[in-house]
C-alpha cells in the first residue's frame, strides 16, 4: 500500500516508493514495467496526464504513455521517452479480431514535429554547456534557431515533463525588466516543481547502468 500519510510532501513520497523498484531493478539488471493510471483531464504534453507527482517520472528510465482520443475509439498515441532514448511517438489502431495493435505510422519515419526540434536542439546545446540562463531571445541565439522566442518559451513551459524525463529542469521568473529562462542538465532526472509542495531533502540520483554484452 502506497503511504499518503504526508501530503505535504507527495513530491518525495513518489520518488522514494518509485526508486526502491529502481534500484531493485539495477541491482540485478532486469526491467521492471509499473502500470500506472492517466489523469482525466487531458493535456497537449500526454506526459503531464500521468497521476502523481513528478516524482513517479522522476525515478524512472523511460516513461511510456497509451492515449486514446476516444474511450470507445480504437485510435491511440503512444509516446516513449526517457533518459536513455529520443522522444517518440507511434500512431496506432487497435484490431478488435486479433486484439493487437498496429502501428500506423512513426514519428521518427516523417519529419519532427516543430516542437520536438526544440526539445532535441535544447537537449543536444545542455549536453555541451549544461546550463543556460536568460531571455527567451537569448536561448534563439544560443540555440541557432529561427523559432520565434515567444514560441521557444511556450514550448518549453508546454513541454515541461518531457523536459524532466530528459534529465533537464525548467524554470522561469521574471528578472528586472524581462523574463528569464532557466535550464540545467543534470544528465540524470529533474523535477521541474510541477506539483511540488515542499523541497526534497537529500534524495539518492539512480544512474542508469550500462548493458553487459557477451564476450
Amino acid at each position: 500500500m502506497r503511504d499518503t500519510a504526508s501530503e505535504a510532501n507527495a513530491y518525495a513520497n513518489d520518488y522514494r516508493e518509485v526508486n526502491v523498484l529502481k534500484s531493485l531493478a539495477d541491482k540485478h539488471r532486469i526491467a521492471i514495467l509499473l502500470i500506472h493510471h492517466l489523469r482525466k483531464q487531458a493535456d497537449d504534453d500526454p506526459l503531464n496526464m500521468i497521476s502523481g507527482t513528478t516524482g513517479l517520472t522522476g525515478a524512472v528510465d523511460g516513461i511510456y504513455v497509451l492515449k486514446k482520443d476516444k474511450r470507445t475509439g480504437t485510435a491511440a498515441k503512444f509516446i516513449a521517452t526517457g533518459r536513455d532514448i529520443e522522444q517518440r511517438e507511434l500512431t496506432l489502431e487497435f484490431d478488435s479480431d486479433s486484439h493487437l495493435w498496429n502501428l500506423v505510422s512513426d514519428d521518427t519515419e516523417q519529419p519532427s514535429s516543430p516542437a520536438g526540434a526544440v526539445l532535441l536542439a535544447v537537449k543536444n546545446y545542455l549536453q555541451r554547456e549544461e546550463i543556460f540562463i536568460g531571455s527567451a531571445t537569448e536561448l534563439q541565439t544560443a540555440l541557432c534557431t529561427k523559432t520565434p522566442p515567444a514560441v521557444l518559451a511556450k514550448t518549453l513551459t508546454q513541454n515541461q515533463q518531457a523536459l524532466a524525463a530528459q534529465g533537464i529542469q525548467y524554470s522561469n521568473s521574471r528578472t528586472g525588466q524581462r523574463r528569464e529562462i532557466t535550464l540545467l542538465y543534470d544528465g540524470n532526472d529533474s523535477n521541474d516543481g510541477k506539483n511540488d509542495s515542499a523541497p526534497v531533502p537529500n534524495l539518492p540520483s539512480q544512474a542508469s547502468l550500462p548493458s553487459q554484452r557477451p564476450p
